[in-house]
């Protein structure tokens, strides 16, 4: 007679890896996101007429 196990869980250290991989991944998603967003741009306001507002110009 063939008779079906159950079907076996795995091994709690290879779940444990699967999670630890999928925290990994987003860290390192976020990481090179951020890498990616350029700096603002400082303006230097000391030469006369560079900072003036809209109102001004």
């Amino acid at each position: 007679m063939d008779v079906d196990d159950a079907p076996r869980r795995a091994p709690y250290g290879r779940s444990l890896l699967v999670a630890l991989g999928w925290y990994v991944t987003v860290i390192t998603a976020v990481l090179v996101g951020q890498s990616g967003i350029p700096a603002a741009l400082r303006t230097d306001c000391s030469v006369m007429f560079s900072c003036l507002t809209p109102q001004e110009g």
